[in-house]
This record gives C-alpha cells, structure tokens and sequence, in this order.
C-alpha cells in the first residue's frame, strides 16, 4: 500500500511539473516564493539579486553583505519604505505627506525612498508606517518601516493601490523591460489580492496571466497563497512570505495592483524590480525540478490524509 501511494505521489508531481514546464514555454509569468535576510531588520529582501549589487549608504561596496540597498548601476532598485535605506545615487525620496493625498505616513523615518522609480495612484490610498497596529500589521519581527492599502480612515476598509513603472521604464535604454519583480508580503490576509500586468494606451490596466505549480491564473488572492504554502491568515508570525513574478518582453511588465477588500489592511515591504539586462529567468529545466518538489510534498500530504 505504502509503495503504491508513492508511486501515485510520483506520477502526480511528475505530471504536474511537465505542466509546469509547458506553461512556462507558452509565456506566461512565472510565480515563486522565497527570500533571504537583510540585515536592516526588514526580514526578507530578493534573493535574485547579485551579490555585488547590495551596496552601504555611503555607496561603497558591501563586501557581499546584504544591506537592502542596491547600486543602481547594477539594473536592480529596491524600494525599502525607509529612509534608513536611502539609495545615495538616486534623487532624496518622500518623507513628509504634507499636500500629497494619495500618501499617509505614520513615523517619522518612513517614506517613500526609490527616487521616482515607481508612481503610486488608485482607491484608498497608500501608507507607510513603522511597528503593527490594529489598522495595519506586516511581520512582527520587521522592525522597518513598510507599506500598507488603505488608509486608515479609510470606510468601509477597501484599496486598489496602483504601483506603476512605466515612466521609469520610459528613461531607461530602447528595449529595456522589468523581467523582475519581487515583494515581501506580509501577513498574508484571505481579502488581499495582487495583479501584474500593464497600462494600455486607454491609461487602463491590463493583468498578466502567470502561472504557479503548474495553473494559470489572473489574480494572485491570498488565498491561493495560503493554501499553496499552507499558511494561516492573518498570521504575523507565521504567514510572511517573499513572492518572486519573472516576466519575459512579451508580457510588457509596467505595473502592479495591490488589492484588498472587506477587512484592511494589504501589508507590503521591499518591493524589488530588475531589468532585462540584469535578469536570469528560471527555464522549463529549474521549473520541473521546482514543481517535482513542491508538488510532490502537497499531492502526498493529501493523498496521506485520504487514506
């Protein structure tokens, strides 16, 4: 019985890898998770960055110490909320909210740090603050600063915050696109959703399909994440997870939707884009290999409950 439920658990997770793989050729952005730790206290940063990319504040080299500052020389930017983390060779960021109603900041030391990187827009507004509340709450061992949709006087509690790339885009060398972006999510709530796609020449936005273990779908939910990794909602200790999209020319990547309905707040922190030029996309060999072993732990752990 035992030898038999393996080999079912096999076929299942080989089945679905080749899928996995199939869908990559077909071009539909690729989804995973996982991170490594900075050394700033925000918890997760990419892991897809080069080494000799994370640079100190002063813009000399970290020595391979990641810092969750990034040269921008390298074709990676980090947009970390903090000011902490300003990037010394990009314009000062946003830290005062005065006259600007889209942004809400909560503590002193938070902002918004990219320099002109990325344009946020949309319902609800976006906020930045530091340390959790009972209106907004992200890891509780991030102790930076991190971002959050809507509002906090926000009723009822809804945010469809834009963060858009275009312009920034528009400034780099013909033919440059994001093959890149990553974000840390926090406490991952069953009302936050995220859509990757683009803006139309109507100013309308476009969602990307992408595919994650195989399925292919338009919105990333919360919920998706949380029963593909297991998660529990709401949990600020246990349900943090970096998500890692990779995009190929087709798709023509320019911005993202955070969404959230119902309850606030959609929690984000250390939003990473990488261009083309800086990118290495994971191939149809990696994806098998990847779904083998994710896939192969979720088909046996439910064939093991069934039985």
């Amino acid at each position: 019985m035992m030898k038999m439920l393996i080999n079912r658990c096999n076929i299942k997770a080989l089945i679905a890898a080749l899928s996995l793989a199939m869908a990559w050729q077909s071009h539909a952005a690729l989804i995973t998770f996982g991170g490594q730790t900075p050394t700033d206290g925000s918890q997760q940063t990419s892991a897809e960055v080069p080494d000799s990319a994370w640079i100190n504040p002063d813009g000399s080299s970290s020595g391979n110490v990641v810092t969750n500052i990034i040269d921008p020389s390298s074709q990676w930017f980090v947009e970390t909320f903090d000011q902490a983390t300003q990037n010394p060779f990009l314009p000062a960021g946003i830290y005062d909210d005065s006259g600007i109603s889209w942004l809400e900041i909560r503590n002193a030391g938070c902002g918004i740090n990219s320099g002109g990187a990325l344009d946020i827009s949309g319902a609800g507004g976006f906020g930045v603050q530091q340390g959790n509340t009972a209106q907004a709450a992200h890891d509780n061992a991030n102790s930076t600063c991190f971002a959050y949709a809507p509002h906090y006087g926000v009723t009822p509690a809804n945010a469809d915050a834009l963060i858009d790339y275009t312009n920034f885009i528009a400034s780099q060398s013909l033919g440059t696109y994001i093959g890149y972006l990553g974000l840390y999510f926090g406490s991952i709530d069953t009302y936050n959703s995220l859509q990757f796609g683009n803006i139309n020449d109507s100013d309308e936005f476009v969602a990307i399909d992408f595919t994650l273990n195989g399925e292919t779908y338009s919105t990333l939910t919360g919920t998706t994440i949380l029963d593909e990794l297991q998660l529990v909602s709401g949990d600020r200790d246990g349900s943090n997870r970096y998500v890692n999209i990779f995009f190929d020319a087709t798709e023509q990547f320019t911005a993202f939707r955070m969404i959230n309905t119902t309850t606030r707040a959609f929690e984000v922190d250390n939003i990473v884009v990488g261009f083309s030029s800086a990118v290495n996309v994971p191939g149809p060999g990696t994806l098998g290999i990847l779904g083998l072993g994710l896939l192969g732990i979720r088909f046996c752990r439910k064939s093991k409950v069934s039985v």
